[in-house]
């Protein structure tokens, strides 16, 4: 009985995850999205976390019992639930979201304040360079007055 729980546990996350990642995406971009539908999604949730619990809890009280931390445990179980594609799936789009958050703050990752220049900056200069990179620090913009920056 669990093996087929546990079989369905994995369509439902094949289904519904991305699917609720998609409805999460659709309400933040401000799209009108109709009461049913969000009903359905939010119940479809409810349903698979209930599958989860049925299935992982005595995946998880057997690795507990076998002397695993918490941690241990709950990883243990959760690589014997979720398909690996699945995981590697919502990791992708959850380092997606933190790069599309640091874009909208308009900061670097790792990059201290003030370094991501590279050069000192004199009273009254801006923060940016007079050149775009590739340009070989001519203020010319067009290739054939640029001979020294062709590749061949």
């Amino acid at each position: 009985m669990r093996a087929r729980v546990a079989r369905g546990l994995r369509v439902a996350m094949w289904a519904v995850l991305p699917g609720e990642l998609a409805l999460v995406v659709c309400l933040v971009a401000g799209v009108r999205i109709p009461g049913g539908v969000l009903l359905a999604a939010e119940a479809l949730v409810v349903g698979m976390l209930a599958l989860e619990a049925y299935v992982m809890w005595p995946l998880y009280t057997v690795r507990r019992r076998a002397g695993d931390t918490r941690r241990e445990a709950g990883l243990a179980v959760v690589r014997a639930a979720v398909p690996v594609a699945l995981r590697r799936l919502i990791v992708h789009e959850f380092r997606a979201l933190h790069s599309l958050g640091l874009w909208t703050v308009r900061r670097r990752h790792r990059i201290p304040e003030g370094a991501a220049t590279g050069f000192r900056r004199a009273p009254g200069r801006s923060r940016t360079p007079n050149r775009r990179p590739g340009s070989c620090g001519r203020s010319s913009s067009s290739p054939s007055s640029r001979p020294w920056c062709w590749p061949w």
